[in-house]
């Protein structure tokens, strides 16, 4: 969980390309963040965050919350982009606090009549008073409204599935040196990753499922991607899709579930995104020029952190 989700926190990318559909939102500084998992419930206690974003359970110092904090974050976020003003507001930080604890909120600006109804009981699903009542994130992303608004730029690539289908199990080691490498590249050089990534992901869970990862294997097999021209002459690697190729074969049940034993590094039987991308890199992003940014930029962290 954030604990401190707020405007200040959310980044736009993408505007370089001048296609507002490249926009994508990176979230920023996760100072109070916590880890928190299906199999790692936490209860916290710990005041923090920005008061106009704060959930009320987090005010009661008698009270545990959990993730669900950032669920009321969200639909504040949602109502000030929506109306341009703060749901709780009042003449101090006190009075803030108290239409928090109260829930004290309305739709009474002109501007939410033109909001849909669906977009009412959203934003009414967020900012429930009581946790136990409040969306989850499945709830939230289920909601006809959110459904309404999805609008992915997501697209499958063959070949980023054939590196997929063609990867070896990591050394450990190797494999954190890939999941750092990959946060020094572009966001263009991962375009292709991240849009596949999304195009499989159809529950938006955050993780590839046995099922979804055999469902977009099984689309490609339908269509004969792999054995197009089309396909052929877009493969950058020349070496690399030969050596795919020779050894492809149509996709089948032991080999969905080899290729989910070597990506999925943590045993949780799910493909998180991190997972994905290191062993999804193609040619072009593990060029010369990349590799050589990458370890100059280590070995110059490494002389700052001896120095220091």
């Amino acid at each position: 969980m954030h604990r401190d989700l707020k405007p200040d926190n959310i980044m736009i990318v993408g505007y370089d390309s001048g296609d507002l559909s490249d926009l994508r939102v990176k979230l920023i500084d996760f100072g109070m963040a916590k880890l928190v998992s299906p199999k790692r419930k936490i209860d916290l206690n710990t005041y923090c965050g920005t008061i106009d974003f704060i959930a009320p359970e987090v005010l009661d110092e008698k009270m545990n919350y959990d993730e669900k904090c950032d669920i009321w974050s969200i639909g504040v976020i949602a109502f000030f982009l929506l109306s341009g003003r703060p749901p709780f507001y009042g003449q101090d930080d006190i009075q803030v606090q108290l239409n928090i604890s109260t829930c004290n909120y309305d739709f009474d600006d002109e501007i939410w009549n033109e909001i849909s109804k669906d977009g009412h009981t959203c934003i009414e699903g967020l900012l429930e008073l009581f946790p136990k009542d409040r969306f989850d994130v499945d709830k939230a992303l289920n909601h006809p409204w959110i459904k309404e608004l999805k609008n992915f730029r997501s697209k499958l690539h063959p070949s980023v599935m054939l590196n997929l289908h063609g990867c070896h199990t990591p050394h450990r080691l190797h494999y954190e040196l890939l999941t750092l490498f990959t946060m020094f590249l572009d966001d263009s050089d991962i375009n292709s990753i991240r849009e596949t990534f999304l195009f499989m992901d159809k529950d938006n869970g955050g993780d590839i499922s046995t099922d979804e990862l055999r469902e977009a294997y099984q689309l490609l097999n339908k269509n004969n991607w792999f054995t197009s021209d089309v396909f052929k002459n877009s493969y950058t690697n020349e070496k690399a899709m030969k050596t795919n190729f020779k050894t492809y074969q149509p996709i089948s049940n032991e080999k969905i579930n080899e290729i989910l034993s070597k990506v999925d590094q943590d045993g949780n039987g799910q493909i998180e995104y991190s997972e994905f991308l290191a062993h999804a890199l193609t040619g072009k992003q593990l060029s010369k020029k990349n590799l050589q940014s990458f370890f100059q930029t280590m070995l110059v962290s490494s002389k700052e952190s001896v120095s220091s």
